[in-house]
Order: structure tokens, then C-alpha cells, then sequence
């Protein structure tokens, strides 16, 4: 795939056509014709136009043509298309992203180092939030205080960065009153994803969808999320009995 193509792909992407996209960077519609067929190549000026409108990087549109000193190219073409989408964000976007990679880095280097490790530990240490997320409308958030638990060891629990105990009958039947839920850590959670939630002071735990908190059990109806709201982290499943160790709190 040569520059050509990049052109093209990336203006269908934005969706404009060859004249849209001409009358923006200054030149005819053919013109973009013939740099998408490869007939002719944009000038220097024209280029950096190009670049702007289409919201693209150089190595988007150079990757098939530029090669590192070892002759391989330094970015495959998602990682540079991932890279110009982060580099579209805003502050809070690229702080969400961050936070991902920081938290899916630290669990592929716990792999990586349990797999290089013939002792593994067959446990490890959470901390439990003392008070209860609300499946309901809402308990206070107002004390962070933790214990640790130690839990077995599997392909949840090395997830999880804490516990807490739902409180309250509106995720039934998918969590119940007393579960202990294993969560993880991040800024924001995707469109139907089970969260973590601070709400106008209250903890809750809901369905985050379109810009709203929601329930599974149908009495309840939805929490719109705004105000002073905030994401504390992924629900990643219930803390089954069985993987709490005998000692349980530390």
C-alpha cells in the first residue's frame, strides 16, 4: 500500500470527497485524483495541508515507503493508526488511555514474572473497601478505610486491584446483596461494562450506558451521570468463598 492509498483511506475516513478534500489543502479535485492513483505526488505545501485535513501523522502516510536502518518499519499500520487517534484526545481522554495501559501493564508483567518464577505464589493480598458499594440508589462514599484479604490466585484475582461488598438488591440477579465484587482500577469503563461509581457523594455500583447509570433489577430506574461523578473501576466478577483464604484479613 503506497501513499496513495493512505490519501484515500484516510479521506474516506474523514468523509470528504476528492473536491471537498482539494478546495481545503488548495488544489483541484483531480489533483487529488492523481495523488490518490499515484500519478503525481503533493508538493511540500500542499502536504503539510494534507496532514492537517486528514488529521493524519507523516508515518501514516510514509509507513509503506520509510524503513528503519534495519529495513523493517518502526510501526505496523494499527499502531500508527492507534497512535494518531490518542494523539486526537483530549487531556481526559489521553488520561483514561494512560490509565488502561498503565493497569493492563502492570497485569501482563505479573504474567510475565509469574511465569518466570517456579515458586509462584498461590495467593495474594487485596484491599476491601470497609464500606459497601450501593446496588440501590446510593450509600455514602465518604470513608476510604481497607483491610486486606488474601484470595487465591487466578485469572481474575491477578486483575483486581480491590474488594468491596455490594449492599442492596438492584444488579439482581447478576450480583446480589452481600457479594464481594473483584475490581479493577480505571478512569472509565466502556458502553454497557458493570462499574464502580461515585455519584453526587454515594458509591454505587450500575450499568454505565449512553451517559447513564443502570440497573439490572427493573424496579430502579436510571442515575444520569453527571454532576459530581466519577468512575473508580471495572467490576470484573464476584470473589467466590472458596478463594478467600482460612485467614482471611491480614
Amino acid at each position: 500500500m503506497g501513499i496513495g492509498r493512505r490519501i484515500r483511506e484516510a479521506r474516506e475516513r474523514r468523509g470528504l470527497t476528492q473536491e471537498e478534500l482539494g478546495r481545503r489543502v488548495g488544489v483541484t479535485g483531480s489533483a487529488i485524483t492523481n495523488y490518490e492513483k499515484e500519478v503525481s505526488h503533493p508538493k511540500e505545501g500542499v502536504l503539510y495541508a494534507l496532514l492537517r485535513e486528514l488529521s493524519v501523522e507523516p508515518n501514516y502516510l510514509f509507513q509503506d515507503c520509510v524503513t528503519t536502518a534495519g529495513g523493517e518499519s518502526g510501526l505496523s499500520g494499527e499502531e500508527l493508526a492507534h497512535l494518531t487517534q490518542y494523539r486526537q484526545l483530549d487531556a481526559y481522554g489521553r488520561e483514561a488511555v494512560d490509565a488502561v495501559l498503565r493497569c493492563e501493564g502492570r497485569r501482563c508483567a505479573a504474567q510475565r514474572d509469574a511465569a518466570e518464577t517456579e515458586d509462584e505464589p498461590k495467593t495474594i493480598l487485596l484491599p476491601e473497601l470497609l464500606q459497601p458499594a450501593a446496588a440501590g440508589y446510593g450509600s455514602a462514599a465518604d470513608d476510604e478505610t481497607t483491610t486486606q484479604v488474601r484470595v487465591a490466585l487466578n485469572r481474575l484475582t491477578r486483575r483486581a486491584d480491590y474488594i468491596v461488598r455490594v449492599h442492596g438488591d438492584s444488579m439482581e440477579p447478576q450480583f446480589s446483596d452481600g457479594d464481594r465484587v473483584l475490581v479493577r482500577r480505571q478512569p472509565v469503563v466502556e458502553n454497557g461494562e458493570v462499574g464502580v461509581f461515585l455519584r453526587d457523594g454515594e458509591r454505587v455500583i450500575k450499568i454505565y450506558r449512553d451517559g447513564a447509570l443502570e440497573s439490572v433489577n427493573p424496579k430502579y430506574g436510571r442515575m444520569e451521570f453527571r454532576g459530581f461523578s466519577e468512575c473508580k473501576g471495572l467490576v470484573l466478577g464476584v470473589l467466590k468463598d472458596e478463594w478467600v483464604s482460612d485467614s482471611d484479613s491480614e
